[in-house]
């Protein structure tokens, strides 16, 4: 049988992990606005996306073909986005990448707010695609941009969990929110929340640049 010693020590070790990583939000203010953004602005995305399908069928009595017509549009502004976005991030880099594509997003509750007809809602699924790809790459380049030597892991695994917390969360929310407000205002509250996710990407860039001329400062000249 295992010893008892055996069984701490494992488990010290599980929780050393957990605390360390926790810890690079108090280490590491730029990563740490990041996923305040991340969670922020993709929970409002999450609660006006939970809505969307739900509109289009009260409001727009949207068709079958409709609803493929969208699907594609998104799809191929995806396509299209993945090359513009990688062109964009070897210039630009990956923070100024986020912030650009999620303020296209935040074009699209507000589209489907004012839209009068079905068609305008092609609008939203074609900014929609072309901003999601460069999200995609975006957060992905951004982790391993904070990320330390050999941390990569951990900054991801933090990622992924508030991802995956906000997205328990903001479906929850968001039918009780359209029963309360009506689903036009649900989409300005969620719109709210979203500008609130780009407010604090601008606070992780402002850190990041702090950062970054910190490293500079201390790194001794080359011979």
């Amino acid at each position: 049988m295992p010893s008892s010693e055996g069984e701490t020590g494992p488990r010290r070790s599980t929780i050393a992990f957990f605390r360390d990583t926790l810890g690079i939000l108090r280490r590491n203010p730029g990563y740490r606005w990041f996923t305040a953004s991340v969670f922020v602005y993709g929970f409002g995305n999450l609660v006006a996306s939970t809505i969307y399908p739900i509109y289009q069928v009260d409001r727009f009595h949207i068709s079958n073909t409709e609803v493929a017509n969208l699907q594609n549009v998104a799809a191929a502004t995806t396509i299209v986005g993945f090359f513009f976005w990688g062109w964009f991030m070897d210039k630009k880099g990956p923070l100024l990448t986020v912030l650009i594509a999620i303020c296209v997003v935040c074009t699209m509750p507000v589209v489907y707010a004012l839209a009068p007809r079905v068609e305008y809602l092609r609008i939203a699924a074609a900014t929609g695609g072309l901003a999601m790809s460069g999200i995609d790459l975006g957060y992905i380049n951004t982790t391993l941009l904070f990320a330390e030597a050999g941390r990569a892991a951990q900054y991801q695994a933090l990622h992924s969990s508030f991802f995956g917390l906000r997205g328990t969360i903001a479906p929850q929310l968001a039918i009780p929110l359209m029963h309360a407000v009506g689903p036009q205002n649900a989409f300005y509250v969620s719109e709210v929340i979203m500008l609130c996710g780009v407010m604090l990407q601008l606070f992780s860039m402002r850190d990041a640049r702090r950062q970054a001329a910190e490293r500079g400062r201390n790194t001794p000249p080359s011979v």
